[in-house]
């Protein structure tokens, strides 16, 4: 036996695609069948805008919500 069932096979050894679905689209109605091997892109590589953007984020959330609050208050208190 071989794998599915079948006598003859072709393999094709490190073709990089972008998007699968489209470089397979040809194929949809073929009886060629399709392994692919997926590989994670490599890893992000971190600059100072990230960080800068977190710092931010933590440290104006609480005094927007803060504002909020105390505006709030004051529009109940007119």
């Amino acid at each position: 036996k071989t794998f599915n069932d079948l006598h003859h096979s072709v393999t094709v050894v490190g073709h990089h695609v972008k998007n699968l679905h489209e470089w397979a689209s040809d194929f949809y109605d073929s009886p060629l069948l399709f392994t692919w091997l997926i590989e994670r892109p490599a890893a992000l590589e971190m600059d100072w805008r990230l960080p800068i953007i977190a710092i931010t984020v933590l440290i104006a959330t609480p005094l927007t919500i803060k504002w909020l609050v105390a505006r709030d208050k004051s529009i109940r208190e007119l």
